[in-house]
This record gives C-alpha cells, structure tokens and sequence, in this order.
C-alpha cells in the first residue's frame, strides 16, 4: 500500500479541494441529514421512572454482594450438573445461556429493587 491507501484505509480523507464534486456531494448530504436529525436528538425527553431505574448503576450492599455469590455458585454448580449429564449440544449452549439470563435477571432483581 502506497501513503494515499493506507491514509484512506485510515479513514482521513483528502482535503476538499482534492475531493471529486461527486464526493464532495455526498458529503454535504450526509452534513444537511445529520444538521436535519440534530433537533431530534437534543429534544428534551421526560423522565420516565422505569427507564432511569433499568439504566442506572446500583451499587451494591455489602449484603447484596454476598446473595449474589450465592446466586452465581448455584448458578455454577447447576451449569457443572448440566455438562457432565447433557450432551454437547446446540440445546445445552442455550441451556447455560439461559441460565447466565437467569443469573443477570437475579441479580437485577436484587439491584434494582432495594434501597
């Protein structure tokens, strides 16, 4: 690769004067979209309790900390169980998937409903 490729395959562009007016065009297009979507986007949104609930961090209690381990050790044991007696298997890679989603919901559960 020459200097021009590997500056394009960096993603720099060359300076407008050296850009084709179809690329030049293409590009104030996507400027008058993006210039069109902004009043979109800065548009103050309410509140919504459930949505700040579901994406805010909870730290964790001390005694949050602990029924999580437990949670995450059964949930370990159970996916061990289910190894050594499933065969290997799209069914079991969704058995212990699911079994993650059981974990995360758990634990969720604990997070995001105590004070």
């Amino acid at each position: 690769m020459n200097t021009e490729e590997n500056m394009k395959a960096a993603g720099f562009q060359k300076p407008e004067a050296e850009q084709s007016e179809e690329q030049q065009a293409k590009l104030r297009e996507i400027e008058e979209r993006l210039h069109r979507l902004a009043p979109l986007v800065e548009m103050p949104q309410p509140k919504d309790p459930e949505i700040e609930r579901r994406f805010t961090y909870h730290a964790p209690t001390p005694s949050q900390v602990k029924r999580y381990e437990q949670i995450r050790d059964f949930a370990k044991e159970f996916a061990y169980l289910l190894i050594q007696t499933c065969p290997n298997s799209r069914e079991r890679s969704l058995a212990l998937t699911h079994l993650e989603d059981v974990v995360y919901c758990a634990n969720a559960s604990i997070a995001r409903n105590e004070e």
